[in-house]
């Protein structure tokens, strides 16, 4: 009698070994499947913040704006610092609606994304003006 329950235990505890270990191997390819669908699934506005097909010198900066002329403007960063931003007049510029570069003053909150220049300035493919108070999208830049 004794040795059958030992056997039984031995087995069970055997089997539950096993089945933490599948567990396991299963949620680690899962969790990496998951990872790549999402990935694949991003639009261009978030494949851009992710640093766009290659990561080659794409940014998401966000902050508020200092200053602002006809083709650039200053944003004063989250976590510090300026950033110089250049843009035309085919750069969109986004809110609720779809604004101008006129929508653009002083002390409006930003998310842009764009490409980095050598000199450490971006230019813009796209402004989106955030309201006084909006949650921020991740890191200054």
């Amino acid at each position: 009698m004794n040795k059958t329950i030992t056997t039984n235990i031995i087995i069970a505890v055997v089997i539950g070994g096993l089945a933490f270990w599948g567990g396991m191997t299963y949620a680690k390819q899962s969790a990496a499947s998951t990872k790549g669908n999402f990935a694949a699934g991003v639009t261009g506005g978030q494949r851009l913040a992710r640093g766009g097909a290659n990561g080659a010198g794409v940014n998401l900066v966000t902050g508020s704006v200092i200053s602002k002329d006809a083709q650039s403007l200053t944003v004063s960063l989250r976590e510090g610092g300026s950033q110089i931003i250049f843009f035309s007049s085919s750069t969109p510029i986004m809110k609720t609606a779809t604004g101008t570069s006129e929508d653009i003053l002083a002390g409006t909150n930003v998310v842009i994304t764009g490409q980095k220049n050598s000199d450490g300035s971006v230019n813009a493919q796209s402004i989106q003006l955030r309201p006084v108070g909006a949650v921020g999208m991740g890191a200054g830049r």
